[in-house]
Parts: structure tokens; sequence; C-alpha cells
């Protein structure tokens, strides 16, 4: 994204070089995009582009990303309803990486308890957090900011000012377990009854450690039948000891409801890749 790109809090406009005497920098025609900036270090270079936490006059809270000189929607409604939870989007920031072939967008908004993560290779929008132990609490995410040095990429400390390398082939924080936690949409059907018999994770399996905690790994289950308010007793599946590749993390006998959401939770300190969820009703 080439020029002097000026951010306002009701407008975006476009500056090039044209070598001036008397100044050099001259507003490109039809480079100006109508919606503002609502914190300035919510800016990033993203993806070939440049993305933003934008207000204009129709509102705030939307996430937006420059599409050659227009403003293309990045958040959606579920994203914003989150956004719209702060009271105030002033000192939010964000920090941007690449890993895997995958390029994140992360959104740090005081007063959430997540940290707002878009995944520009599929186009999705996902959750991060820290639980605190101590406090018993889900916070945001730990970083602040990014750098990559040494072929690593390091993650700056929001509160002890920190530095950490963030992988996908760690699974802690600086020792605090990390939790995985993945949500299914609502299942009914037209409010009828449907009775649930099994639910099964295609998942990589027979990834335990030769020691310690991790070395029998398993997978918590929990369901809802009331729109997420109250959760069933957790129930566990083994993932596999080291190389039980073909171990099974199913559930069965799951009782009956109208409208059910599946909530998995995983926290041992190994790989933990969901491919797909299998449901028999």
């Amino acid at each position: 994204m080439g020029g002097l790109w000026l951010f306002g809090d009701r407008s975006v406009e476009v500056h090039q070089n044209t070598g001036a005497a008397a100044f050099p920098f001259e507003l490109i025609e039809g480079a100006v995009i109508q919606t503002g900036c609502a914190a300035p270090f919510t800016v990033q270079t993203f993806d070939n582009s440049i993305a933003w936490l934008g207000v204009d006059e129709q509102g705030r809270g939307v996430v937006w990303r420059a599409m050659g000189y227009q403003a293309t929607r990045m958040s959606n409604q579920s994203i914003e309803a989150r956004i719209s939870e702060s009271s105030d989007f002033t000192d939010s920031y964000a920090f941007t990486y690449h890993e895997q072939g995958h390029v994140f967008y992360c959104l740090q908004i005081r007063g959430l308890d997540t940290t707002l993560v878009y995944d520009g290779s599929t186009n999705q929008w996902h959750e991060r957090a820290f639980y605190d132990e101590t406090a018993n609490e889900t916070q945001r995410h730990k970083g602040s900011c990014h750098f990559f040095f040494d072929q690593k990429n390091l993650i700056g400390d929001r509160e002890t000012g920190k530095i950490y390398r963030q992988s996908l082939s760690l699974y802690d924080y600086d020792g605090t377990p990390m939790r995985r936690i993945r949500v299914s949409p609502h299942i009914n059907n037209e409010r009828k009854l449907i009775s649930f018999s099994s639910f099964e994770l295609d998942c990589e399996n027979g990834v335990g450690l030769q020691t310690g905690q991790g070395s029998n790994p398993y997978v918590v289950l929990s369901y809802s039948d009331d729109g997420g308010r109250t959760w069933s007793n957790e129930r566990q599946s083994s993932l596999g000891a080291a190389g039980k590749y073909q171990t099974r993390v199913r559930w069965t006998r799951l009782g009956m409801a109208r409208d059910r959401v599946f909530k998995v939770q995983y926290s041992d300190p190994t790989f933990f890749q969901i491919n797909e969820a299998y449901i028999n009703v």
C-alpha cells in the first residue's frame, strides 16, 4: 500500500509524493475513504493491505480493511457486538503476524475479557484469552506487540513487559496451562426433541508425552440445553497416549434436548487439532 495514509476521526486520505517544491505530498484524486479511525494504534499493515478499528457518521466499532482506496468491512455482527461491550475504544491497539501460512490481526480492546483475532487466510474470527488461575478469571491474551527476530515470532507481555516466543509448538503460557475451547453452533430441528446417542471428534490422536502431565491426555466435553447459560457435568475422553493413533475420542448416551450446544475443552501440554466432529442423533 503505497503513499502517505492520513487517518482522521471521520475519514482517511491518501497522499503521494509528487516532488513539488513547496510541499512534496498531494492528495491522490479519489483517494478519500469516508471511514475514520477510532483508535490510532489499531492501524496495522495486514496481508498487503491496511486494517483499523473504525468510526464514521453511522457509528463506531467496525473493523475495516483497505481494498485499494475503498474500506471493506472485516468484522461481522458477532464481533461488532463484542466490541460494543467496551465503553472506550481510544486506547485499543492491534498487532499482526504470520504463522504456518496464516496471517493474523489481533485486536486488544479495554473492557473485554478476550482478544479478537482475524485470520486472513480463512476470513474467520476467533477469540484468545489468558486464564488467571490465581484470580480465577479469564483475561485478554497477554500479547501487546509482535516482532519477528531470528526466525521466531516474539510477543511482548502487556503487563510485565517480558518477551516471549509464540509458536504452535508451545503448549503453555510460561508454565501456566493453556486452555483450548471450541463451542459448537446450536443444534436443533424446529424445536423438536432430539436424542443424542453419541458425539465424536476426529482429531490428531496418539500425541501424548512420554512422562508427566500430558502422558495420558484427555478431552473434556460438556453441553448446554439452554443456550449456553448453564452447562452439564464434564465428561472426559482420552486423546491417546504416545503412539495410540487409533484412539477414538467419543462420548455416548448424551440424553435428549430441543436445542443443544456442545463445548470441548483441552488443557494438556501437547499438540491438539480438531479436524471434524460427528454427532449421531
